[in-house]
C-alpha cells in the first residue's frame, strides 16, 4: 500500500513538471537552428551556384545557423535595401555598394560593426573599412579597381614601347596615337549626363592618383588648384585626343570601343577584361597604374568599387550575421570569393586564384592593387549619386566650352551644399 502511494506520488510529480519538459523541449529545438537572411546583387554576377555552395559550407561550419539568399540585380537590390529599412524588414546580412551606405546609416538601415572588429582576427587584414561619423559600416569581401587600360599595339605604331608613366606620357602618347581619318583616338572619356560614371572613374582617378582629396574638414572641396589641374588636363586632351561622341557614351559603349581597337586608353575594372578578350582576343593589352603628376613620387591612389557588407539595424540576429561576415572575410573563404568574383580579395593576406592565369595582366593587375591606396571618396558620400550627377553636368559645360575650371567646380560646390547633410 506504502509503495502504491509512492508511485501515485511520483506519477502526480511527472505528471505535473511534464508541460515544463515540453516547454523547454519545444523551445531548445526552436533555438536550435537559427535562420538569417542575407541581401545583395551578387549571385546573379557569380558563377551559377557558387554562392550557395558557400552559404552550404558555412552551414555545415555552423549548424546552429540557416542562410536565406535574398537575390537581385544590382539595378533593384538598392531600392529593396531601402523598402526593407522603411519597413523594419531588412534582411540580417546586407550587401552595399559603398555608395549606399550613408544614406542607409542616416535612414538607421545598417548598425556600427567597432565591437566586432575589435574582437576579430581578421579585422588588420581588411583592405579598408568604410565609416561614417568615425563608426565602422561595412567593409567590401570584393573589390574591382580601375587601372589603365592601354593598347600596345597602337602605341608600337606611334613608336612607344612602354605604357605612360606619368600625366605628360599619356598626353603625349595620346595625341600621338590619334588619327581621325583611320578612326583612331587616344583616349576613350565618357562623360554622359545621366551618369556620373565617367566623371568618378575617368576624371576623378586622375586626380585621386596623386594622393588628393575633394573633401576638406569633412565638407566639399571641390575649388582647388589641383582639380582645375586635371580638369584642364583632361579638356585639352578632349580637343585633341578623345573619341567623339563622349557626352553619348556609357561604360558599355566605352569598352566596345576599346575591344575593337579604336583606342590607345581606358580606364575600366578588372571585370571588364574577360570581355574584352572574347571580343577580341587578338587585343595586346597591358594593364598600367593611373597616370600621376610627373614629379609625384608618393603611392598612388587608384579608384574602386566594391561588394561590401554590413548588419540590418532590424536583424535579430546580429551575432549570427556577424559569423557569417567573418567566415566571408576569413583567409580561406575570402580568397575562394574573390577567385570566383574575379575580383580583389578584401583579406589582403590572401591572393585569388585568377593571378595564376598563364595571361600575365593578371598578375599585372595584382602588382598594381598592392602597389597602390584604394580611394573612392564617393563612399559613403550623402546623396552619392546625386553629388557626382551634379558634378558632372558641370564638367559637361566645361568641356563644352561654356565655362571655365574655375567656374565649373564653383558652380558644383554650390550646388552641392544644397543637399550637403
Amino acid at each position: 500500500m506504502v509503495k502504491r502511494k509512492v508511485f501515485v506520488l511520483l506519477l502526480a510529480a511527472l505528471l505535473c513538471v511534464a508541460p515544463a519538459f515540453a516547454r523547454g523541449a519545444s523551445e531548445s529545438s526552436d533555438d536550435e537552428v537559427v535562420e538569417i537572411s542575407f541581401i545583395q546583387w551578387w549571385e546573379p554576377e557569380l558563377p551559377e551556384g557558387s554562392l550557395r555552395a558557400i552559404m552550404d559550407e558555412f552551414e555545415a561550419a555552423n549548424p546552429d545557423i540557416k542562410v536565406t539568399l535574398i537575390s537581385g540585380p544590382n539595378a533593384s537590390i538598392y531600392d529593396q535595401i531601402i523598402a526593407g529599412t522603411a519597413t523594419g524588414t531588412l534582411a540580417d546580412v546586407v550587401g552595399m555598394d559603398g555608395k549606399w551606405v550613408y544614406d542607409l546609416t542616416m535612414a538607421g538601415g545598417v548598425i556600427p560593426l567597432d565591437d566586432y572588429l575589435a574582437e576579430s582576427p581578421y579585422t588588420e587584414d581588411i583592405s579598408i573599412i568604410t565609416k561614417v561619423h568615425d563608426d565602422s559600416m561595412m567593409f567590401p569581401l570584393v573589390t574591382f579597381l580601375y587601372p589603365l587600360y592601354c593598347n600596345m599595339d597602337l602605341l608600337n605604331e606611334a613608336g612607344y614601347t612602354e605604357p605612360p608613366k606619368n600625366r605628360s606620357e599619356f598626353a603625349e602618347m595620346a595625341k600621338a596615337v590619334t588619327n581621325p581619318a583611320e578612326n583612331k583616338y587616344g583616349w576613350i572619356l565618357p562623360m554622359p549626363v545621366q551618369s556620373s560614371t565617367g566623371l568618378r572613374v575617368e576624371l576623378m582617378s586622375l586626380y585621386w592618383a596623386n594622393g588628393y582629396s575633394m573633401l576638406k574638414d569633412g565638407k566639399p572641396n571641390l575649388c582647388n588648384q589641383h582639380m582645375y589641374d586635371v580638369l584642364n588636363y583632361a579638356k585639352d586632351l578632349y580637343d585633341t585626343a578623345v573619341s567623339p561622341g563622349a557626352f553619348a557614351k556609357m561604360e558599355q559603349d566605352k569598352n566596345e570601343e576599346f575591344a575593337n581597337g579604336n583606342a590607345a586608353f581606358a580606364f575600366s575594372s578588372l571585370a571588364a577584361l574577360n570581355m574584352l578578350l572574347e571580343r577580341n582576343p587578338d587585343l595586346n593589352l597591358v594593364l598600367t597604374d593611373v597616370p600621376a603628376e610627373d614629379d609625384y613620387t608618393g603611392q598612388r591612389g587608384i579608384r574602386y568599387a566594391d561588394w561590401g557588407v554590413g548588419i540590418s539595424a532590424s536583424s535579430e540576429h546580429p551575432d549570427e550575421a556577424w559569423r557569417l561576415i567573418e567566415y566571408l572575410i576569413s583567409p580561406e573563404v575570402n580568397q575562394k570569393f574573390a577567385s570566383l568574383a574575379k575580383g580583389f580579395p578584401g583579406n589582403t593576406s590572401v591572393v585569388p586564384d585568377w593571378v595564376n592565369d598563364p595571361n600575365p595582366i593578371y598578375q599585372q593587375a595584382f602588382d598594381i592593387f598592392q602597389r597602390s591606396t584604394l580611394v573612392n571618396e564617393y563612399l559613403a558620400l550623402p546623396n552619392s549619386d546625386e553629388m557626382g550627377r551634379r558634378f558632372a553636368t558641370e564638367i559637361q559645360k566645361f568641356f563644352d566650352g561654356q565655362c571655365t575650371a574655375e567656374e565649373a567646380c564653383q558652380a558644383a560646390q554650390e550646388s552641392w551644399m544644397e543637399i550637403w547633410v
